[in-house]
């Protein structure tokens, strides 16, 4: 099922960017940043929402990273180094719940955050002050077993490259983040495309605004319908793109791809409903082919960048309207 078509809203109108989560497909929101530069349309953007991968681009943009900032970042990181999985982390599997403990992917969150603001554990409360963008980031509560979204209101306090760590512990991967008493994982578990959730705190922020110093973003009250809000979201899902399952392949596959299928029919549970309703007018859609990346593949090499930049930046310059 292809979910890719001509979205009907407007960049001059767009306020609210939401953004799902996808492994190294988060490559994708450089080309789409990429484009929206050169639309001039940035600087109007008021909330940034996001799961997993998504959550560190929208942080990425809420510091004022250009684009080609983004790039050079991205193409410093040597992947492999970033995940030490070994014998012994293993053993502790069945205490950690968790093969990698995170330590060095906190370590690429604070180097992001430190280099534009010169503080690494620089709080919700403190981003909002400077840069007067919402930051929300999704994540998944183990303890109560609901999603949840952290910025400036709901965790003032709260250190964002802690927030951005909860946020991508994928399940059995990376250790769960203890936060306030509760255990958090991967946002993208429940909702990995959360455009309600942020229509919610969006109409909170405003309704609060009325009586605080909350941010100043377009006119929201309660009795506006959501149709008439859409107007001013763009969501972006990431995807990739895959040869079939059939009965004729099924046996010469590799098991990363059948993995990465599995993966993939999961992640788009939470979203095709989306694509049947309201939603699908807003929602950009992505494809990375399978054989430049994918939800479980752990390194990226340059040419792979280079290749998920020009894709993204391709599908905004097709499917978004000036």
């Amino acid at each position: 099922m292809s979910l890719t078509r001509t979205l009907s809203v407007k960049l001059k109108n767009i306020h609210h960017l939401v953004f799902s989560g996808g492994g190294l497909l988060g490559i994708s929101y450089i080309g789409l940043f990429k484009y929206l530069e050169e639309q001039n349309v940035l600087h109007q953007i008021a909330t940034v929402t996001g799961c997993s991968a998504g959550s560190i681009f929208c942080t990425f943009f809420m510091l004022g990273y250009t684009s080609s900032e983004m790039e050079i970042f991205m193409k410093s990181l040597n992947f492999k180094d970033y995940l030490t999985i070994n014998a012994n982390s293993i053993i502790k599997f069945p205490k950690t719940k968790g093969l990698e403990a995170g330590h060095k992917m906190t370590d690429i969150i604070k180097k992001i955050i430190k280099d534009k603001t010169g503080d690494e554990n620089i709080t919700f409360v403190q981003a909002y002050n400077k840069y007067k963008i919402v930051l929300q980031i999704g994540v998944t509560n183990l303890s109560t077993m609901n999603f949840e979204i952290f910025n400036y209101i709901t965790k003032p306090d709260l250190a964002i490259c802690t927030a951005i760590r909860a946020s991508i512990s994928i399940p059995i991967i990376f250790e769960p983040v203890i936060i306030d008493g509760s255990v958090y994982c991967d946002g993208g578990v429940v909702d990995n495309m959360p455009i309600e959730s942020a229509i919610d705190i969006a109409r909170k922020i405003y309704n609060d605004s009325k009586t605080a110093d909350t941010p100043d973003i377009p006119d929201i009250p309660d009795s506006l319908n959501d149709i008439k809000y859409l107007d001013n979201i763009l969501s972006v899902f990431l995807m990739s793109k895959y040869q079939p399952i059939s009965p004729e392949n099924i046996a010469t596959i590799t098991l990363p791809h059948f993995i990465d299928v599995i993966t993939q029919a999961i992640n788009n549970g939470h979203v095709i409903n989306n694509f049947r309703n309201k939603f699908a007018a807003n929602t950009l859609v992505v494809e990375i082919p399978v054989d430049i990346m994918t939800f479980i593949k752990l390194n990226a090499s340059t040419e792979d960048i280079d290749n998920i930049i020009d894709i993204a930046y391709n599908t905004s310059v097709t499917l978004l309207n000036a």
